[in-house]
């Protein structure tokens, strides 16, 4: 989608891209939010701990996580989309295949880190830990970008 015209699509029309944006921020701060009360519970459900959840609920959250993620908006479609802009269409096929190649990397490479450390985090305590981190970030996260919605370019 965005070396497909997206990108492009939001460079010429920035209300579109300001409306992206803020939902990027509540996602974030949802997310955030979500996290950082699931910490502060006292007993965690068996689901979240045994896997126990439905298989359409599995496939609704990845793609809620795939379709809903601010990074792949910022990303492959905005980012990606106005940098493939600037080669012709030939070129264009090449700088996709590149984009799709780095990212498969990247994704699986994530895959490859997070099988190396599930021994750790199936200790509580590093959990917590980890869920604080990332819910703190994501807060910063959508607090930066909603600031960056209220001041402008």
């Amino acid at each position: 989608m965005g070396i497909g015209g997206l990108g492009t699509l939001l460079t010429h029309h920035p209300a579109i891209s300001g409306v992206l944006q803020a939902v990027c921020a509540v996602f974030l701060a949802w997310w955030g939010a979500r996290i950082l009360l699931n910490i502060s519970r006292k007993r965690r459900t068996a689901a979240a701990t045994t896997g126990g959840k439905s298989r359409s609920r599995a496939i609704g959250s990845m793609l809620a996580v795939t379709w809903l993620n601010p990074l792949v908006w910022l990303e492959a479609m905005f980012l990606v989309g106005v940098l493939s802009f600037s080669y012709g269409s030939e070129e264009q096929a090449g700088f996709a295949a590149g984009f799709l190649t780095a990212s498969a990397i990247e994704f699986y490479g994530w895959s490859l880190a997070g099988v190396s450390l599930s021994r750790r985090f199936d200790r509580p305590i590093y959990r917590r830990r980890m869920d604080a981190i990332a819910g703190l970030v994501l807060m910063l996260a959508a607090l930066l970008l909603a600031a960056n919605i209220l001041h402008g370019p």
